[in-house]
Formats: structure tokens, sequence, C-alpha cells
């Protein structure tokens, strides 16, 4: 379909039954296969691989943890075609996955402290400044919780209607529990935005 004749239909296609979830998919599918690119991505350091695992080592000696091994898997989608200058990366080998924990339920003092405990219904905000939940410092010490650093992507495991699923970016440190993953690159500075991710 040329551009044109698109544009000329697109209210009788965006007002079509799905129409406008279907465009979505569209538009979707278009940028995630590099479609909409208009322009070769030749910005992309030809060191790329070393320096993400030097920030890799860096991350986990930063954390006072060994570096997990990442562990090659089946993809759930294929590799496929992308435009010059493009990588694939699994999104294992560029970032850390942090879920968390909730503190024992037994312990009220675990709770209404200082430090932000999120929930999944906190990821509807899109972008994350604060939240309800609080965990003291004892409850961070006593369970699996984790401080996330700001600008970590948050990801809902499970949740109530449209929760599950749901996409938020973290921009203040904060706690989770077991109902969120946080996806934290590995540096912010590595020109992540021009590498193709798959997740894994």
């Amino acid at each position: 379909m040329i551009a044109q004749c698109f544009f000329d239909k697109f209210q009788d296609i965006a007002s079509a039954p799905n129409g406008v979830s279907q465009l979505r998919h569209l538009i979707m599918s278009l940028a995630l296969t590099g479609s909409l690119t208009v322009q070769d991505n030749e910005g992309l350091p030809k060191d790329l691989k070393s320096q993400i695992e030097v920030a890799r080592q860096q991350y986990f000696d930063n954390l006072g943890e060994r570096a997990k091994p990442f562990v090659r898997v089946r993809p759930l989608i294929q590799e496929f075609q992308i435009p010059d200058g493009w990588r694939w990366f699994r999104v294992g080998e560029i970032c850390d996955l942090q879920t968390g924990a909730t503190p024992s339920t037994k312990h009220p003092e675990f709770f209404g402290g200082s430090i932000r405990w999120l929930v999944s219904g906190d990821v509807n905000k899109g972008e994350i400044y604060d939240c309800e939940g609080r965990i003291t410092d004892d409850g961070l010490r006593n369970s699996n919780c984790k401080i996330l650093p700001e600008n970590s992507v948050l990801i809902a495991l499970n949740g109530q209607g449209k929760t599950r699923g749901t996409v938020a970016i973290l921009r203040v440190s904060s706690t989770c529990n077991q109902s969120l993953v946080a996806i934290i690159p590995f540096s912010q500075e590595i020109r992540f935005s021009r590498i193709r991710y798959a997740y894994v």
C-alpha cells in the first residue's frame, strides 16, 4: 500500500473493528524489523562487544557480586534481516534482570519505613516517581528485596486486568515485590538505543 493510499483510508482503517489495535501491531512490526529506518546506522562502535563485557563486569563489581554467566537458550523469536549497522543482542547480554520480594508479613516492623516498595499496579503510571508502598531497612535486610536504580525498565509479571505485561520506567531508586521484573542496563553510557534487542 502506497503512503498516500494509506493516509486516504486511515479513518476507515482506524474505525474498523480492532482497527487501532491492528494499526499499533503493524507499526510495531515495521519498527522492530527496521522498516521505518530512513538511513543506515553507522554509529555503533567497532569494539561494542568488548565495551559491553567491561560494563557487565564493572556492574557486578559495583554490586559486590560475581558476574552471572549468560546462559544462551533458544530465543522466542528467530533472528531476521535487519538494516546495516544494527546488531542482534539478547537482553541478558546487555542488562541484568532482577525480581523483588515481599518481606514477611509476620513482622509488621518490616513495613512503613522510608524505602519505596513497588507492586504490579504501580507500572500503570508509565513513569514511576513515587509509590504508596514502603518497607524498612530491616524489611530490606531480611528479604530478597534489592534496591533498583533509577531508569530501570519494569515489567509486570502478573496482576489484574491489563496490568500483566505492562511496562514502566523507574525514575527513582526503589525496591519491588516478586510481581515485577526490572531490566537494568549494565551501562547507561554505551549507546544501547541503536542496538536491536531480542528477548530470550
